[in-house]
């Protein structure tokens, strides 16, 4: 035992150094972080609780977090990013110790290990976006409603619900995450003749949603849901097409377990429908409830489109559970199997978690990046002359790029780092005709995998109007200034 905790003590300081080596990277914020920050920059304390710009959405109490930080330091990366750092940091230990309680010993190394190795949890740990923190809620909520121990069923679902209520403030998805613990809660209460108790203290989460409603989530849904709704479309069942819904279904199920470790999905889904067995076998409801109401409840959401399920960042927060599923199959292959296969579960496991390891130790060289447009920005204030336009735009859709392409008003990463180049144009005008200043620059930012080739559209129709007077391309990618002077 005392070698199994230290190997777990290992885990946890490994995701850990994950987490602060890709925090310590600082890349450049990406187009989704940069119109957060943008909002959090620009909006007062009372205004990030209403609608917010560049159709973002996002929970008050991270706003205001961000908004403090940003206040105290004016650093747009490290101090934006930090809440997300402190939620994953924060996270790891929770979490190991709710495995340590619930799973067997030998496996919860591993199970722990998938948790903090997963390259999208130790991204999100670095990114100016809630997800980070909606892991540490759901992680948090877990530990709460399964690993404490103390009090009778009664007073832990209260304080269950106070956190809860709390919660929902920085974390729109615990809606979701209490409302499975409340169904998995339930029947303990019923027994109990506690049905009281557990009304009230689902009024509680009720009456805060509700004020979190009104004053928040209903301001961010009229100002750009439709914009939102059609973005996520593909992550909602679509009632026109109700034979392919089943269809639908299957596939996001398979996209979330293949979230946490591409190509690996069927790994994780297999483990997790092993856990499922496990749980069922032990007759331990209150785990198994634990782990599967709230993907249930998502799929619900996603059912009355309310809230997309996938297996992309929306859906982050069910990982925790996904993963306690998946350390009780891995339980279950290891205790159960006969001989000749019981070595499975370590293959299993050493698979996912080497995976996961090899692809973090990669990552600690070169650190995960979706932008660069810091030198770009650099390159055009040493370089801009009083007068010259800026026009401000992003990579298009590559498989449809035509001249409207380039007219997104949200391509705004630039502003995070100048905070007033005017005078600047969100976009390029639909008709390059009409661009006012006889030289202007374009700063143009893409993700550094994909380059600038999608620019090139855009430089073509530009040559009948204008002539090329500089380039400066970012290094390793991730943008480009381009200088034009019309004929």
């Amino acid at each position: 035992m005392r070698r199994l905790r230290a190997l777990l003590l290992l885990v946890v300081i490994g995701g850990i150094v994950c987490r602060v080596a890709q925090y310590l990277a600082n890349p450049s914020l990406w187009h989704d972080e940069a119109l957060v920050a943008l909002n959090v920059m620009d909006k007062s304390a009372a205004q990030l609780f209403g609608p917010l710009d560049y159709a973002q959405a996002a929970p008050p109490l991270f706003l205001l977090a961000e908004r403090g930080l940003w206040l105290a330091t004016h650093n747009p990366e490290y101090a934006l990013r930090l809440v997300s750092l402190l939620c994953g940091i924060a996270s790891l230990p929770i979490f190991a110790v709710l495995c340590w309680r619930l799973l067997p010993g030998a496996v919860t190394p591993w199970t722990v290990g998938f948790f903090a190795f997963s390259d999208k949890l130790i991204w999100h740990s670095a990114e100016v976006k809630p997800y980070s923190g909606d892991v540490f809620v759901a992680v948090l909520l877990l530990f709460i409603a399964l690993a404490v121990k103390h009090g009778t069923v009664a007073a832990r679902f209260t304080w269950l619900s106070i956190v809860a209520a709390i919660a929902l403030w920085f974390s729109f998805p615990a809606a979701i995450i209490f409302g499975g613990l409340s169904l998995t809660t339930l029947p303990q209460l019923w027994r109990r003749k506690g049905l009281v108790v557990w009304i009230l203290c689902n009024a509680l989460v009720v009456a805060s949603f509700l004020l979190l409603y009104l004053l928040t989530v209903r301001h961010q849904h009229d100002e750009y849901g439709s914009y939102l709704l059609r973005y996520w479309a593909d992550d909602f069942p679509d009632y026109a097409h109700p034979l392919k819904i089943p269809w639908w279904l299957a596939n996001e199920l398979y996209s979330l377990s293949d979230h946490p470790y591409r190509s690996f999905g069927a790994i994780v889904a297999l483990l997790g429908i092993c856990g499922i067995v496990n749980l069922s076998l032990r007759k331990e409801y209150r785990i198994l409830g634990a782990c599967v109401w709230p993907i249930l409840l998502a799929i619900a959401a996603a059912f009355a489109h309310q809230y997309p399920f996938n297996g992309d960042r929306l859906t982050v927060y069910l990982l925790p559970g996904i993963f306690l599923l998946c350390g009780e199959g891995t339980a279950l292959l290891r205790e159960r199997l006969p001989m000749p296969w019981q070595k499975l579960w370590f293959v299993l496991a050493l698979v996912v978690v080497g995976r996961g390891v090899v692809e973090a130790s990669y990552r600690l060289i070169v650190p995960r990046s979706r932008s660069n447009v810091r030198p770009i920005v650099k390159y055009i204030r040493i370089h801009r002359q009083p007068g010259e336009g800026l026009y401000l735009v992003g990579e298009p859709d590559a498989q449809k790029i035509t001249a409207e392409s380039y007219t997104s008003t949200l391509s705004r990463e630039l502003l995070c780092y100048w905070r007033d180049p005017s005078p600047w144009h969100a976009g390029m005008p639909a008709n390059l005709s009409e661009i006012p200043e006889r030289r202007f620059w374009i700063a143009f930012t893409c993700l550094p995998k994909h380059g600038t080739k999608t620019l090139d559209p855009l430089l073509k129709r530009l040559e009948p109007i204008a002539i090329e007077q500089d380039r400066k391309l970012a290094p390793g990618g991730g943008g480009a200034a381009v200088l034009f002077e019309k004929k």
